[in-house]
Order: structure tokens, then C-alpha cells, then sequence
């Protein structure tokens, strides 16, 4: 990645007229599959069930309810 002056211009080039809503939604699945096989590998590797989980992501309530199982 490469930082952008002009940020709003750099990601207008790169998504011209999708919508905004259509690109929230990808990043959200994204991030689930991401977040969820980073979890499961935790658990695997350590196996340890009770997760703590803080920051940014530990707010999206829909990714808590994807790894609450």
C-alpha cells in the first residue's frame, strides 16, 4: 500500500461508481472470514476456548456475532 496524497481521489480512481454500501459490505465479509479463521486458529493452536478481544474490531457487533458459536 501505498499512501495516497489525496486520499479521497485514490480510492475514487480505484472504485469509480460502486457503492458505498456494496463496498462496506465486502469489507465486512472480508473481515469476518479474516477475523474468524484467526480465532479458530488461536483456539486450535492454544487450546484455549475464552477469548478477550479488544480494540477496533472488538466493536462490530456483527463479527461478534460470527465468532460467538
Amino acid at each position: 500500500w501505498c499512501y495516497a496524497k489525496d486520499t479521497f481521489k485514490y480510492f475514487q480512481d480505484r472504485l469509480g461508481t460502486d457503492r458505498f454500501d456494496g463496498i462496506a459490505g465486502g469489507l465486512q465479509d472480508f473481515t469476518e472470514e479474516i477475523v474468524i479463521k484467526w480465532v479458530n486458529n488461536a483456539i486450535d493452536i492454544s487450546g484455549i476456548q475464552d477469548l478477550v478481544f479488544t480494540g477496533g474490531l472488538s466493536m462490530n457487533i456483527k463479527l461478534n456475532k460470527c465468532i460467538i458459536w
